[in-house]
């Protein structure tokens, strides 16, 4: 609710088995409009994400998980790369864990910073840094700003470990290629 970019559409897509979530969120559903609620029948685990991505009705999309929070400008700053740069598929950013009182916690190797600059790669280097580096560089969902026109198949392919248990190079290549078909903005900033 604290984020600087004005036109915000919240999704909640509730998995969960019990009410606890609905009770939670039920105060800012009759505050903030922009915030629609969802209560799934039955868990739908991954298929959750698919469920809130054809409910969303704007140009971007950014997951937020329920462990996880955004930095205030994130979405304002990201949006930049789209409209700044053309064929843009997704920006993401390094992201850094925090404790139970917020402070920073040192970097693990899912959440060391992978370049010092903003980088804007294309299909076949993004191939090769996933390759070479054995690392996702996406990021998790929370990290990743997408262009509606995305193929979200590709994101949960990165984000999930899915390449990793491709049997062969090919394989990936031809993912990779098939489905980043615009460029990745990597920000150095942290935001999630």
């Amino acid at each position: 609710m604290e984020q600087t970019y004005p036109n915000i559409e919240i999704i909640i897509c509730d998995d969960s088995t019990d009410d606890g979530v609905q009770e939670m969120v039920e105060h800012y559903l009759h505050s903030y409009s922009q915030i629609k609620y969802h209560k799934n029948e039955k868990n739908l685990f991954l298929k959750n994400w698919h469920k809130g991505y054809n409910l969303a009705s704007g140009e971007y999309i950014n997951y937020l998980m329920d462990d996880d929070m955004f930095h205030k400008d994130k979405i304002s700053k990201m949006i930049r790369f789209f409209n700044e740069f053309e064929n843009i598929t997704l920006v993401t950013s390094y992201r850094q864990t925090i404790n139970e009182s917020g402070e920073f916690l040192s970097p693990i190797g899912a959440t060391v910073r992978l370049y010092e600059e903003i980088r804007i790669m294309d299909g076949k280097v993004l191939e090769n840094t996933v390759l070479t580096r054995c690392l996702n560089v996406i990021e998790e969902p929370t990290t990743v700003l997408l262009s509606f026109l995305s193929n979200i198949e590709v994101i949960y392919s990165f984000m999930y470990g899915n390449i990793g248990k491709m049997s062969t190079r090919k394989k990936i290549k031809h993912k990779i290629i098939k489905r980043v078909r615009r460029r990745l903005n990597y920000v150095t900033q942290c935001f999630s």
